[in-house]
């Protein structure tokens, strides 16, 4: 992990910075804030490169200076470095600078600023380099600038004291090498992990109580059952005794402070990745990856011990693929997870699926619809009969919008039975039937055997094959309103999908009453996103979309989007209604450009068309657009 020395006019700073990407600037969002009057908002960036630094400025008004001359293009650092800002001078380190205290008394390879920003002294006149100690001492005079390290102090919601958390190293502790042991402690990297957005937590992480796959609480909250006796059965696996020093009570607690990161950032998975001496903690953050935290092995199974308790899955097998689920009951909501354990070369991966329905839209006027769709989708669901199909590829909340229709209907009045593989989230007053491939009972038996359950509304998980098809759109056809997902790229490729699947065209466009092609896309950063002018190629690929815009906005990172440049995420979609123009289409086995030419007379807007809105409206990026849909507008 690199350092980062920081001369100031009034101090000097030692910092521990994060491998991946540091940014430096005015804003509170950057890594590292400076208060320095020739600094810009987000000045430069120092990023790792395979395996190297690379510093790059950002624009900025004043320039980036290595020897007095701005950098106009990506400069490597090498093991030792040196940059100026303003009146600031950065001294950047792979090695830990203590272990060589003469380092910061050799010379440095930067020059004072022009005398405009830095003025001349007897002591500074003539001279081409200078020591920490002489720049410090012909800056004193200066304006302070100060310089501060953000997303590291304590929160009391975490439990921690301002020590443990803070990534500065004061004067005292300069030439300490065990005064930054705290930096690579897993407990003050999720605090810090947290911090940013714990605005979105109504609990602590001592309200998080783990419920094991009986419905058994081994940790309430009060924590007044004793651990012994799950340390003992996490001990009884030959797998885990290797490790006497381990704590049961430090799995537990760092387990709860990685449920809260996950929380916290709306994780929808997390994984636990084991290498040679440690296991490697990311989460699926909007989509996207992001590292969360590197553990010891030994306390990384003791986390494995623990969540195998949890899940009621036998400790001492790791040769075999093992999966199970436990819950969390917190202030507000219970909170389900899936949890799949597989061999891997370094002993078992392990991934937990995080089912927090509170993450998640509950009806379908929070799926962002635009008002037309929304009006149609609405109209459509309430019907007694037909066929709603959602296609999109997996991941892309098919499933998330067929249970908001559901959330909308009178279940008091209507029989509403789902069919599933598997059942994420339990729906009050549905039958709910999961799907068991091993006993027989697929996809098309279960819809068979439903159809003599009285139905009125079907949730048929997803049409996999001819005979599920079908028997579906008979069954829409036979008054029954049938819902389902299907894998496709878009609405008129469903058309084409399911009549390749074996369906015989007048079921087809008799059944089909709508379908909704969606994909989930990524939000922009508020608090980090960058415009810039529209090339001319730009405006006209977005056509009426493009007009009286004059910026289109790009990711940049900040701690706040745990460096991704984006925040949440938010269905696209493309609606198709049936009509008799398209049934006809359907029924005279029409081609892909038949299709088209109807849905040019009938209100159509496609997915990329509705990207682009949300590209003109700042909401998202060009490369966002052209990763979830495949277009060419970046």
């Amino acid at each position: 992990m690199p350092f980062l020395f920081i001369q100031t006019p009034d101090n000097r700073r030692l910092l521990k910075l994060p491998t991946h990407k540091t940014t430096i600037g005015r804003a509170k969002s950057n890594t590292v804030t400076i208060d320095d009057d020739f600094s810009s908002r987000v000045h430069c960036t120092i990023q790792q490169v395979d395996g190297r630094y690379i510093l790059q400025d950002n624009g900025s008004r004043n320039g980036t200076k290595i020897n007095g001359e701005p950098i106009d293009c990506p400069i490597q650092l090498g093991r030792k470095g040196h940059f100026q800002i303003g009146q600031t001078q950065f001294m950047f380190s792979i090695d830990d600078p203590r272990l060589d205290p003469d380092w910061l008394s050799k010379p440095a390879t930067v020059v004072p600023e022009p005398a405009a920003a830095i003025p001349a002294t007897a002591d500074t006149a003539g001279k081409t380099s200078l020591t920490p100690d002489a720049l410090f001492n012909h800056l004193k005079n200066q304006p302070q600038a100060n310089v501060s390290v953000n997303d590291v102090s304590a929160d009391p919601l975490l439990d921690a004291d301002d020590d443990d958390d803070s990534q500065t190293i004061d004067d005292d502790a300069m030439f300490d090498p065990d005064a930054t042991d705290k930096m690579t402690d897993p407990f003050a990297v999720l605090r810090r992990f947290i911090k940013p957005n714990r605005g979105r937590l109504d609990f602590q992480v001592n309200q998080i109580s783990l419920i094991n796959s009986r419905g058994v609480n081994l940790h309430p909250t009060e924590l007044a059952q004793s651990e012994q006796e799950l340390s003992e059965q996490i001990d009884s696996g030959e797998d885990y005794t290797e490790d006497k020093e381990g704590d049961v009570g430090m799995a537990v607690n760092l387990f709860r402070l990685l449920l809260l990161a996950a929380f916290a950032s709306r994780a929808s998975d997390m994984h636990f990745e084991p290498g040679n001496d440690s296991l490697l903690i990311r989460l699926r953050v909007d989509g996207s990856m992001v590292t969360l935290v590197e553990v010891p092995l030994a306390l990384g199974l003791r986390l494995y011990g623990l969540i195998k308790v949890l899940s009621d899955i036998d400790i001492a097998k790791r040769s075999t693929v093992q999966e199970g689920h436990f819950r969390t009951q917190l202030p507000s909501r219970a909170v389900d997870f899936r949890v799949s354990f597989t061999p891997v070369i370094h002993g078992q991966k392990l991934v937990i699926r995080v089912l927090d329905s509170e993450s998640a839209p509950q009806h379908l006027e929070q799926l962002c619809l635009p008002d037309w769709m929304l009006s149609h989708v609405q109209k459509v669901s309430t019907q007694s009969s037909g066929m709603i199909l959602v296609c999109g590829p997996t991941g892309s909340g098919k499933t998330t919008t067929l249970y908001a229709a559901l959330r909308d209907i009178d279940v008091q009045r209507r029989n509403v039975i789902t069919i599933e593989d598997p059942v994420e989230y339990q729906l009050k007053g549905v039958t709910q039937i999961p799907i068991n491939q091993k006993q027989g009972n697929t996809f098309h038996s279960m819809l068979r055997s439903v159809l003599r359950q009285d139905p009125d509304v079907i949730l048929l998980g997803e049409i996999r094959d001819r005979e599920t098809a079908e028997t579906g759109m008979q069954a829409a056809m036979t008054g029954h309103l049938v819902l389902s997902t299907i894998h496709a790229r878009d609405t008129v490729g469903t058309i084409f999908r399911v009549l390749d699947l074996g369906a015989e065209p007048y079921l087809v466009g008799s059944a089909l009453n709508l379908i909704l092609a969606q994909r989930l896309i990524r939000l922009l950063c508020d608090n980090c996103k960058a415009g810039r002018k529209p090339t001319p190629k730009q405006m006209h690929q977005m056509g009426s979309f493009g007009k009286n815009i004059d910026q289109i906005y790009y990711p940049v990172g900040c701690p706040k989007c745990f460096d991704q440049g984006y925040a949440g995420r938010q269905g696209l979609y493309e609606l198709l209604t049936m009509n008799d123009e398209l049934r006809d289409a359907i029924l005279k086995s029409a081609t892909m450009g038949a299709i088209n030419d109807a849905l040019s007379r009938v209100l159509f807007t496609s997915l990329e068309q509705s990207g682009y809105k949300l590209i003109a409206q700042g909401i998202t990026s060009p490369e966002e657009l052209d990763r979830v849909v495949g277009s060419n507008s970046a």
